[in-house]
């Protein structure tokens, strides 16, 4: 594991350029098709970080507030 891991904001960053993203091209998606992504994923014994779906959420849930 020579890799290092994204630091929290560098993993925050992602996930505010990936809201963009979809919002930039009208594919924004129900956070719950995420979470069924993800389920999928580990099923399949692929290992994806929650933190992705948990950052959108809370930055859509902040975006909505204001």
């Amino acid at each position: 594991m020579s890799e290092e891991l994204p630091q929290k904001e560098d993993k925050e960053q992602v996930a505010i350029d990936f809201i963009n993203y979809l919002q930039k091209n009208k594919k924004q998606r129900r956070f719950s098709e995420v979470r069924k992504k993800i389920k999928e994923s580990e099923e399949e014994g692929e290992k994806i970080d929650k933190w992705l779906c948990e950052t959108i959420e809370l930055n859509q849930f902040r975006k909505s507030k204001s």
